[in-house]
């Protein structure tokens, strides 16, 4: 279950809110509705959802993006149907950045054989060039970063044994034997990128979001744009200083979408 804001205007673009794990479609609770706001005023339309096992949403367990990428493909088959744009842009947060990369790297390719598309692909009417533009704030190397860092955070047991255990038991569950690598699946995106991250967030290790960063840079630094906040809070950026976080999305709208 989501919501859906149409845009002031003619939209340049409908984005999608991929939320963090444990949360739901207002990522930041009440402090939500003024980045819907923002983005809506500029000509965007909004759509945040609810993904499984989150907030209206049924399901079984969280698997922070190993099965939530199928959540994001339908959110998109919603828009494609019910949004006046020829494209969206994805906007992850945390654990949701997993399920919007492993949504993108799971579509076709344009031009790619029917008879070569996964049976459960089969009936979206998109590929990848529907993609327009993605927004990650706080992204990692993988998905396991984010079940570490809620692991290490449920006592002692979760910071020197769960942490090590619990991510091959969340993949096994969403029918993942191997570890999926963000940072390879960015890297193949020539797609304008901007991110989002603090390096005094003591959630997830800074290690990882700078590698993530540093690759991302390396191949595209005329697609990427970095926003690094002042702050010690995961997910922190938005709340600390919605007003440099705005001005940021404003750059990045302004120079990659219009």
């Amino acid at each position: 279950s989501g919501w859906f804001f149409p845009a002031k205007g003619n939209p340049l673009s409908t984005v999608v809110i991929v939320h963090d794990n444990g949360s739901n479609r207002l990522q930041f609770d009440l402090d939500s509705p003024p980045l819907f706001d923002y983005l809506v005023n500029r000509g965007l339309n909004v759509l945040a959802f609810d993904l499984r096992y989150s907030g209206q949403s049924d399901g079984n367990m969280s698997t922070y993006g190993y099965s939530e990428w199928e959540d994001v493909l339908a959110a998109i088959q919603y828009a494609r149907q019910f949004a006046s744009t020829e494209d969206v842009i994805l906007y992850g947060f945390g654990s949701g950045v997993s399920a919007a990369l492993m949504a993108w790297e799971e579509l076709p390719v344009s031009g790619t054989d029917p008879d070569d598309i996964p049976s459960k692909l089969k009936l979206l009417t998109y590929d990848r060039s529907y993609i327009r533009a993605v927004i990650l704030d706080t992204p990692a190397i993988s998905p396991d970063d984010y079940i570490q860092a809620d692991t290490r955070e449920s006592g002692a047991a979760g910071r020197y044994l769960l942490q090590h255990t619990v991510p091959y038991a969340v993949r096994l569950s969403a029918g993942h034997s191997k570890t999926a690598n963000l940072v390879t699946i960015v890297s193949q995106m020539q797609l304008p990128v901007m991110i989002a991250w603090s390096d005094n967030d003591a959630h997830i290790k800074s290690e990882s979001t700078q590698a993530f960063i540093q690759e991302r840079v390396r191949l595209y630094p005329a697609a990427t744009q970095i926003y690094e906040a002042k702050s010690d809070q995961y997910l922190g950026s938005w709340l600390n200083d919605q007003t440099a976080y705005i001005e940021n999305l404003e750059r990045f709208i302004t120079r990659y979408i219009r």
